[in-house]
């Protein structure tokens, strides 16, 4: 019984702890720098060329990518769930 209990248990733990890292890696926001007249966005996708046109789509115009991060290891553990791209870009605010 004690078995059963620390199973159920380790399967919870496991189950929210993978919601918790979904719900980071898959960040997608645009903001404003409007020090810099610009826009700041961030988006994730199962590849680069996805992650540039989600990054144009969120923004509506063309987003010059600033960097990239690939975590093929969390979305590897998270069952092909997570994107493995998190991409960075910039597009010139142009209402100013």
């Amino acid at each position: 019984m004690i078995g059963a209990r620390r199973l159920w248990t380790t399967a919870c733990l496991t189950f929210v702890l993978s919601v918790v890292s979904v719900g980071c890696a898959t960040r997608q926001v645009v903001q404003e720098d409007s020090a810099n007249h610009r826009r700041e966005v961030e988006a994730s996708a199962y590849t680069l060329e996805g992650c540039q046109e989600k990054m144009d789509e969120m923004a509506g115009g063309q987003v010059q990518m600033t960097g990239h991060e690939q975590a093929v290891l969390v979305s590897v553990l998270n069952l092909g769930i997570t994107p493995p791209y998190q991409c960075q870009g910039i597009i010139a605010d142009t209402k100013q």
